[in-house]
């Protein structure tokens, strides 16, 4: 008992109840932790701790929470769940502050970003396309619902129990306004990671919600051939530069200058061109994506041989995960 009380005092116990195991990451306005549940037979969940508690951004915690609500009731097994929200008090270090929070299930194996940098390399041509697709699944569930994401990134992107992804944190998130025709508007806001972040969003000019999620659909695939991004920013960035002027084959020249480009086919790199075009509208849809020539080893694919793709990929990551763990 002494022993839990002094492991408590370190990390934390908030209402009573959920007790704050380890860190699992952080942003600007909050930290997410593995915590377990001491009412619940120590079930573990996520936990998202928010730093502030000003009016205005409890606005932006209960639009989180709406949203994620809606997720959650669509019953998809492609997002990480909903479980609960409150208000409570966390003690820590012996003292007592009032903090809002959002408990989700647990992405138990972590995210992609985290399997792709062990790796210390990026994925073979043929387990990048089968989690990119799986991928596109995702994102193309999440338009159906009427949501764009903001953020979509490999460190949103976790694996669960048995290898499933599951996408997460939508904090960015915005349920896309339609008008009375029933055609989708143009949204507003500056959100997202510099790196995934279209062009127009850093404009700060009305934007198509669902290319924007297109545009970070670019640099997640490149992410995961390479391990590596094509550009730091489309913002005042010289490597960009080239892709909104259509310079390609100057910004293919640029790029293997100080990246090596060996194995990459012509196939992906036009796609992940056309991925991040400056201009929206050249952007291809999900659909567009999937029949695109680089997706066609995938979608040619019978259920027999899409499995047996998925059982090598599933070996490759358990041999990863056996590794990070010895």
């Amino acid at each position: 008992m002494k022993e839990e009380k002094t492991w408590s005092n370190k990390y934390g116990i908030l209402g009573n109840r959920y007790v704050l195991e380890k860190e699992l990451g952080s942003g600007a306005s909050s930290t997410v932790y593995k915590v377990k549940d001491i009412w619940n037979n120590n079930k573990e969940y996520a936990l998202k701790l928010f730093n502030k508690n000003e009016e205005e951004f409890i606005n932006e915690i209960k639009k989180e929470i709406r949203i994620n609500k809606k997720i959650s009731e669509a019953n998809s097994p492609f997002f990480i769940k909903y479980i609960t929200s409150s208000v409570g008090y966390l003690i820590k270090e012996e003292t007592k502050e009032l903090k809002s929070y959002i408990i989700f299930e647990l992405g138990s194996k972590g995210s992609v970003i985290n399997f792709i940098i062990n790796k210390k390399e990026g994925l073979d041509e043929k387990n990048c396309k089968l989690i990119f697709a799986k991928i596109l699944l995702i994102v193309k569930t999440l338009h159906r619902l009427g949501i764009c994401h903001r953020d979509l990134k490999l460190d949103n992107i976790l694996f669960g129990d048995n290898y499933q992804l599951k996408l997460c944190d939508f904090g960015f998130s915005v349920i896309i306004p339609k008008d009375k025709n029933g055609k989708a508007k143009k949204i507003k806001g500056q959100y997202g990671t510099p790196q995934f972040t279209a062009p127009e969003i850093h404009k700060n000019v009305p934007y198509n919600g669902e290319k924007v999620d297109i545009f970070s659909l670019g640099v997640i695939l490149f992410n995961l051939r390479t391990c590596k991004f094509g550009f730091t920013s489309t913002k005042d960035n010289d490597l960009y530069d080239y892709i909104k002027k259509k310079n390609i084959p100057g910004y293919w020249s640029k790029l293997k200058t100080f990246l090596n480009l060996e194995g990459l086919s012509e196939e992906f790199m036009n796609l992940f061109i056309k991925m991040v075009a400056y201009n929206p509208k050249e952007r291809p849809t999900i659909e567009e994506i999937y029949n695109d020539e680089w997706m066609k080893e995938i979608k040619d694919l019978n259920e027999e041989e899409f499995e047996k793709y998925e059982q090598d990929l599933i070996k490759e990551l358990r041999a990863i995960e056996d590794i990070n763990n010895s």
